[in-house]
C-alpha cells in the first residue's frame, strides 16, 4: 500500500515534468527576449525616430533631440513648447513600453513559480488561477507593446504642428509617411521603434503558444487527477 502511494506521488511528479516541454521552452525564450528588447526600446540613450540628409542626421527620442552635422558637431535640445506634440507622442510611446514591460516581469514571474512548483513537488502548479493568468497575460503586454509601435506612426503629423507654431523648422522634411526617401534625404524609424517591433512580434506568438499550450495543459492535467482517483479507489478496494 505505502508503496502504491509512493508510486502515484512520483507519477504526478513526473507529469508535472510534462509542461515542460518544447513549446514551453520556445514560449519562455520568446518571453526573455522580449524583455531584453523593451530594456533596450525605453533605454535614456536610444532614439525612437530619425532624419538624415547630406551628413546631417536628426534623431528624436522621448526627452530631446539630438542633431549631428558631420562627426564632429553634435547639438541637443529638449522639447520646448514648439515641440509640445512630438513630445507627447513619444511619451505616450515609452508609457506603454514599459506598461508591457512591466506586464512581461509578471509573467515571467508566475512562470518560475509553476516551475518551483514543479521541482518541490508543490501545489502551486495545481492553481488554475496561475494556469489561466499564465494563458491570457501574454495578450495584455501585446497589447500594450502594440500600442506604443502603433501611436509613433503619428510622429510625422506631431512634427507638422509643431511647425506650425515655430519658423526654425521645415514641414516639408518629410515628404510621404513614416518611412520614406528623396534624393539624399532619408526619415524612418529608429532603433527603438525597430526593437520594440520586434518585441512586439515575439509577443504575439507568445500569446498564440500561451492561449494553445495552456489550453492543453489543462486538459491533460484534469485527466491525470482523474486516473489518480481511479487508482486511490482500486487501492482501496
Amino acid at each position: 500500500m505505502e508503496k502504491e502511494e509512493k508510486k502515484n506521488k512520483k507519477d504526478i511528479y513526473i507529469d508535472h515534468f510534462k509542461y515542460l516541454n518544447i513549446t514551453h521552452i520556445i514560449f519562455f525564450s520568446l518571453l526573455v527576449l522580449s524583455w531584453i528588447l523593451l530594456i533596450v526600446t525605453f533605454s535614456g540613450t536610444t532614439f525612437w525616430y530619425k532624419y538624415e540628409d547630406d551628413g546631417i542626421r536628426v534623431q528624436w527620442r522621448f526627452n530631446e533631440v539630438r542633431i549631428d552635422v558631420g562627426s564632429d558637431n553634435e547639438y541637443i535640445a529638449t522639447y520646448t513648447k514648439y515641440g509640445s506634440h512630438e513630445s507627447s507622442i513619444f511619451k505616450a510611446c515609452i508609457s506603454f513600453t514599459i506598461l508591457s514591460f512591466v506586464v512581461v516581469n509578471v509573467l515571467l514571474i508566475l512562470i518560475l513559480i509553476q516551475i518551483i512548483g514543479a521541482t518541490g513537488e508543490q501545489k502551486y502548479i495545481d492553481s488554475q488561477i496561475l494556469k489561466k493568468s499564465i494563458r491570457f497575460i501574454p495578450i495584455i503586454s501585446f497589447f500594450f507593446a502594440f500600442l506604443s509601435i502603433l501611436i509613433c506612426l503619428g510622429f510625422n503629423k506631431a512634427y507638422e504642428k509643431d511647425c506650425e507654431q515655430s519658423t526654425t523648422c521645415y514641414q516639408s522634411i518629410f515628404e510621404g509617411g513614416f518611412i520614406g526617401s528623396s534624393e539624399s534625404k532619408y526619415w524612418g524609424p529608429g532603433v527603438g521603434w525597430i526593437t520594440s517591433l520586434i518585441a512586439t512580434i515575439f509577443l504575439f506568438f507568445a500569446s498564440i503558444l500561451a492561449i494553445f499550450n495552456y489550453r492543453n495543459i489543462n486538459n491533460s492535467h484534469s485527466e491525470n487527477k482523474n486516473s489518480v482517483h481511479f487508482k486511490d479507489g482500486a487501492n482501496s478496494v
